[in-house]
């Protein structure tokens, strides 16, 4: 029941918030591509990434730097990828190393932590976080689990 009501209100969130970011052509053609990401030589990454486009719920909680004073605030952002252990997507602000928010997608909401922000143009900026409860066994990481087997599921098919 829980996560029924959890899925309603997730989609209902994304349906009344408008996404701002502004994609660069090259990026609004790479979006179709689905399936696994090849690791490049030193890539520290620990688990496979699987590309997975989606509009997500991305929640700034509030000041969660020392010198950066921000509010609470709710966004409706891209997602690039997804591993076991972090997300890649898109938001029209730039966020630092460091700050925690959290990331709604229908697997749940996921506590994670910006490891790198990069500006790709006006209202762009590609974001790594890792996730925060990646070592324990949170509720959304078998859901999450079961997205990226479908994901893959459907890569092979084509």
């Amino acid at each position: 029941m829980l996560e029924e009501d959890y899925t309603q209100w997730l989609a209902a969130q994304l349906a009344a918030l408008e996404c701002h970011v502004r994609l660069p052509r090259e990026l609004r053609e790479q979006i179709a591509k689905t399936g696994v990401i090849k690791s490049i030589h030193d890539d520290e990454r620990r688990y496979v990434r699987m590309r997975l486009f989606a509009k997500a719920l991305l929640i700034i909680p509030g000041q969660s730097l020392p010198a950066l004073p921000r509010p609470y605030r709710v966004y409706s952002v891209y997602t690039r990828d997804f591993s076991i252990g972090s997300v890649c997507f898109y938001h029209t602000e730039q966020l630092y190393p460091g700050e925690r928010h959290y990331l709604c997608i229908p697997a749940g909401k996921i506590h994670c932590t910006v490891r790198r922000c990069t500006r790709l143009k006006e209202a762009c900026f590609e974001v790594g976080s890792t996730f925060n409860e990646v070592d324990e066994d949170p509720p959304w990481k078998e859901r999450l689990k079961e997205m990226l087997k479908e994901c893959a599921r459907a890569t092979a098919a084509c």
